[in-house]
């Protein structure tokens, strides 16, 4: 039943952002902010750079997305496809992870299945996986497994050192 609830979370997200892909695809694609830029001229051997306003600036942005955007750009090119289903496992591991959490927190499933179900419909996270290549459910499955990792090696440290150290 636990692994059946977390599928249910899972195929809600995957769902919410196909309609939202099916109903709202923008028609130039992906729209292109700052990491996209920089990812290219990463590929491109420009190193951490973006142009503004005339102006090329060493970027101060999150590496850890754009080196993977960066990596997958020139792994598969330019598709919107790839850079949509990147981002989108983010976004559902966002879900299932606070499903998790919440299970693990409240004890109380159908709570924490709720819980998960609404950040799998969350109109933010849907609306930057499937209109921007944006590392915003990157920032919050990462948060999420901070926490995650947080409640593990507190909840064990009385067990013993080793998974502690492994969270």
């Amino acid at each position: 039943a636990r692994l059946t609830s977390l599928w249910s979370v899972a195929v809600t997200a995957v769902v919410a952002r196909a309609a939202m892909v099916a109903v709202f695809a923008p028609i130039e694609g992906l729209r292109r902010l700052e990491p996209s830029v920089i990812a290219a001229n990463l590929n491109a051997g420009q190193g951490f750079t973006f142009e503004q306003y005339g102006a090329v600036y060493h970027a101060w942005k999150e590496p850890l997305y754009i080196v993977l955007l960066a990596w997958l750009t020139r792994w598969v090119g330019e598709s919107n496809l790839a850079v949509l289903l990147f981002q989108s496992f983010f976004g559902v591991g966002t879900a299932v992870g606070v499903a998790l959490i919440a299970r693990y927190l409240l004890a109380d499933p159908p709570t924490a299945i709720l819980a998960g179900m609404i950040v799998a419909v969350n109109p933010f996270l849907i609306y930057y996986d499937t209109q921007f290549i944006h590392p915003l459910s990157m920032d919050a499955f990462l948060f999420v497994a901070t926490v995650g990792a947080s409640l593990v090696a507190v909840s064990d440290c009385d067990r013993g050192l080793n998974r502690t150290l492994l969270a």
